[in-house]
């Protein structure tokens, strides 16, 4: 199955497509703005940005159908969700101030804990096949540079890409090899 934002009549809502691409279920009917889809690694699953409560926040809701359910409350502009790999929780950039951090909630929602808070715009969150690390963007000055962060206690690891280029949209292979 692909999950596809498609606008259709002004609304951009979210689908399941075949490859084909042909329509096999319209996930969201709603006149807000729905993308951002973001698959359980079951594939049961999809965490997605509306901004159906009036700005920008992370929901879920089975590929199945059904109603989608809010996960964030704290904070005006949450986006970017990623799945963690037992499907608990979900990892998402929140802009804070005039930057983005990096958050994680519960799957049941809750409080989220803040991993990153640092004078960089750190987004695009992708969690590694173990659920140990997160692998992100943080855009420092001009520039912006890929970082592997430990989830537990939000240690940041190693700045994996430098220079004076922008690297970002980073994610993860499930497969795991050493």
């Amino acid at each position: 199955m692909i999950a596809a934002a498609i606008e259709r009549a002004g609304a951009t809502n979210l689908y399941l497509l075949d490859r084909s691409g042909a329509v096999v279920r319209v996930l969201t009917q709603t006149n807000s703005i729905n993308v951002g889809a973001a698959f359980s690694r079951d594939g049961r699953m999809l965490a997605f940005t509306s901004d159906r409560a009036g700005s920008p926040q992370i929901y879920v809701m089975s590929v199945d159908g059904g109603q989608a359910r809010r996960v964030t409350y704290q904070g005006n502009y949450n986006t970017t969700p990623s799945f963690a790999p037992k499907g608990d929780r979900i990892a998402y950039q929140g802009r804070n101030g005039g930057k983005f951090d990096i958050y994680v909630v519960s799957l049941n929602g809750g409080d989220p804990a803040r991993l990153t808070n640092d004078d960089a715009s750190n987004q695009q969150p992708c969690w590694s096949p173990d659920g140990r690390y997160l692998v992100y963007t943080a855009v420092r000055g001009e520039h912006s540079r890929l970082y592997l962060m430990q989830v537990d206690g939000g240690r940041v690891i190693s700045a994996l890409t430098e220079g004076n280029s922008d690297d970002s949209d980073p994610t993860w292979s499930w497969w795991l090899s050493e």
